[in-house]
């Protein structure tokens, strides 16, 4: 059964059919890849160009930066535009950076790439969240936002280790032009399943000044998220190099 724009019947339960919650589920998992996977290559990479261990960090912190720069004005966008034009845009950029990336001449160009693809993160992630959240029934939208989100976070423990193997028995770059493909091909599913429907579930179901978050809750939750993410990723981003220096090349996979 089929609603009249086209789009598969709610399967879910939760205002949105199983469809575009998995796409956004896979969007999520690939971007995320692209953010650990950098950590488990930086040895590949160092060795590539020739630059120290606090050299390939450098790229994990462009990322970073540009990442938390644009993030305020992706969201600004957002609100002022078609959120699935944004979303594709940001997908067909995101798969161009990587594409930069993998076919870097230099690590000049390379922390470049990543600049650009911390740029367009800023923009996919936050706007694929927006729109679940916008198609789903208010009862339902915190599970579905879960499901959505459990794709960055199965990232970390398959799609970084899966990028490692990449690094250690094809290169590393090969992880990136596969972030690419995968990115650039989902640009095309988006363009049709955020099609805005008429009488969207979710985003009249309330009325806007009650969906106003309180300043303080909110300034709290970044804050204790901020601080977790600072802590643990910081971790993350050199365990690869300490494993190296430490003669356990071989155990960076699944150690990660």
């Amino acid at each position: 059964m089929h609603s009249s724009c086209g789009e598969p019947a709610d399967d879910t339960g939760a205002g949105l059919s199983v469809w575009p919650v998995a796409l956004a589920w896979l969007t999520q998992f690939l971007v995320g890849t692209d953010l650990f996977v950098v950590a488990p290559l930086m040895p590949h990479i160092a060795a590539s160009f020739g630059v120290s261990a606090a050299g390939t960090g450098l790229l994990v912190t462009a990322f970073s930066i540009a990442y938390v720069v644009a993030s305020p004005v992706a969201g600004w966008i957002c609100d002022r535009r078609d959120r699935a034009t944004v979303l594709v845009a940001a997908l067909v950029l995101f798969s161009a950076a990587n594409i930069g990336t993998a076919l870097a001449p230099g690590f000049g160009v390379l922390l470049v790439a990543r600049v650009v693809a911390g740029l367009a993160a800023a923009a996919t992630g936050p706007t694929v969240y927006a729109l679940v959240s916008t198609r789903a029934r208010p009862q339902a939208r915190a599970q579905v936002l879960a499901v959505v989100g459990s794709g960055l976070l199965t990232a970390l423990w398959v799609g970084a280790p899966a990028g490692s193997l990449l690094g250690r028995y094809v290169g590393w770059q090969a992880a990136f032009v596969i972030l690419a493909a995968g990115t650039f091909l989902l640009a095309f599913p988006h363009a049709l399943v955020w099609r805005t429907p008429p009488g969207t579930p979710g985003a009249s179901a309330v009325p806007r000044r009650d969906r106003r978050p309180d300043t303080a809750v909110a300034v709290s939750a970044v804050a204790v998220t901020a601080l977790w993410s600072f802590s643990v990723y910081s971790l993350y981003t050199f365990l690869a190099l300490a494993l190296h220096s430490d003669d356990r090349a071989t155990a960076v996979t699944w150690l990660l």
